[in-house]
């Protein structure tokens, strides 16, 4: 993949590929008179747009050549190009609208998609009216009114009741009831967002991998799913979501209890008063933190954890956090941390198990919360940044998994599953794994 790319775009309903690959056109009539091109270089261009570096940064900059074509140039090759250029943070800007607001550019949106604004209110309803000048084919509604309901019972009475056509993030123990309704479809699928428990490697006691292996054999992953998740999420047997590309499968860290006290006992823990584990007479007690409202079921999940964790001797105390809170606490530099264990999940939002891995466990990294450093499994994340080979790209990625899953940072949990209940028969609705919900087919 060389690190000049020539982007250009194709008419309307012209599908064949251009030189480097298919960039579709924006229509001749938009909101306004803005060249795509120039929207596009404004997205990559770092000094321009700062949003999420992390899949940007191997850009050096971009050019608009003409109407229809622009110049991508990386520093570096850069194998991942066509899914960050996919990234919602890539979409292509209106020039016309960023000199007429400025700053507030992004509360007056512009585009050229199957829909256009027809009123906003933040934070409750976004109202979109149909795109008459949409360069692909007729978009289905009139109208979509896009509403922020936070409560997810709230959301499976709308659907029921017919106020809603379109519901994401249903609840597990709902699935049965809407499943059964006639006019109601549910979509559910597997996604790329991973969960587990980090731990604060800082500490002395994580420091010993048989005290990490211990921890992720405590636990019984299967019934936390079962219970909590209705058995629809799936247990992990890698970093990654077995939905990622490239993920690898690994010897599960399967519940067994007896394992796990072994483990602990080879560690110099053994069991005290009140079935507290201790050792050199101090008990063996840790600070959980468990955000509350973040993530699906999380309060739940931590709790569940906890209860194993307590069944074999580790006693620990659960801080809820409002979700601000809880990231501020969990990302605080290595110095500042006050915690033993966490709860996190990530989602890979381009797709890569490579960007998965480094977002998780790269070292120095921010949302490398629990501190986790091992230099061979950096060398394998920066030599598949840079390979455009596919096939060693997997190996690498495949290799820095496995080492990775030997060293549990994390007590591994699940891959949360997408639950989304739609109007059946209505068309248009695509539910993608990294749990975005789209109102057109992916294909378009």
């Amino acid at each position: 993949m060389p690190p000049l790319w020539t982007v250009r775009a194709r008419k309307a309903n012209d599908s064949r590929m251009s030189t480097g690959f298919a960039h579709r056109s924006r229509p001749r009539r938009c909101d306004d008179p803005c060249p795509a091109p120039a929207g596009s270089c404004r997205q990559i261009n770092k000094t321009i747009n700062p949003a999420n570096r992390a899949v940007w940064d191997p850009v050096d900059r971009a050019e608009a050549v003409d109407e229809s074509t622009v110049r991508v140039i990386t520093r570096v090759p850069f194998p991942t190009l066509l899914n960050t250029l996919a990234h919602q943070s890539g979409l292509i800007a209106s020039m016309t609208a960023v000199q007429r607001y400025g700053n507030d550019y992004k509360t007056n949106p512009s585009g050229a998609g199957p829909y256009r604004v027809e009123r906003w209110n933040v934070g409750t309803e976004l109202t979109l009216a149909r795109n008459d000048h949409y360069w692909g084919p007729k978009p289905p509604w009139a109208h979509v009114a896009l509403r922020e309901v936070s409560d997810p019972a709230t959301r499976v009475a709308m659907m029921q009741s017919g106020q809603a056509q379109v519901a994401t993030g249903i609840p597990p123990e709902n699935v049965n009831e809407l499943r059964f309704l006639q006019r109601i479809e549910l979509v559910i699928k597997p996604s790329l967002r991973a969960y587990g428990v980090p731990f604060n490697m800082n500490r002395a006691i994580f420091q010993d991998e048989r005290v990490r292996h211990a921890l992720n054999y405590a636990v019984d992953k299967a019934a936390i799913i079962k219970a909590i998740f209705g058995g629809y999420a799936a247990p992990l047997s890698s970093p990654v979501s077995p939905q990622t590309p490239d993920a690898g499968r690994f010897t599960p860290y399967a519940y067994d209890k007896d394992q796990a006290l072994r483990l602990l006992g080879a560690a110099g823990w053994t069991m005290g008063p009140n079935r507290v584990l201790q050792r050199n007479g101090q008990p063996l007690h840790l600070t959980f933190l468990a955000p509350d409202g973040w993530f699906p079921k999380d309060v739940q999940v931590v709790q569940a954890v906890q209860g194993y964790l307590r069944d074999i001797g580790v006693d620990s105390t659960i801080v809820k956090l409002e979700p601000v809170v809880y990231r501020t606490r969990l990302t605080a530099p290595a110095a500042s941390k006050d915690w033993d264990l966490g709860f996190y999940g990530f989602n890979p939002s381009n797709g890569d198990s490579i960007y998965a891995l480094e977002g998780l466990f790269q070292s120095g990294y921010f949302q490398n919360v629990g501190s986790y450093t091992n230099k061979q499994v950096d060398a394998w994340m920066a030599a598949a940044d840079r390979d455009l080979n596919a096939a060693d790209r997997h190996r690498l990625s495949v290799q820095a998994q496995q080492q990775i899953w030997q060293d549990a940072p994390y007590l591994w949990l699940y891959a949360e599953p997408t639950i989304t209940a739609k109007q059946r028969g209505l068309p248009d609705v695509t539910v993608l794994p990294t749990l975005f919900t789209l109102l057109r087919p992916w294909n378009q």
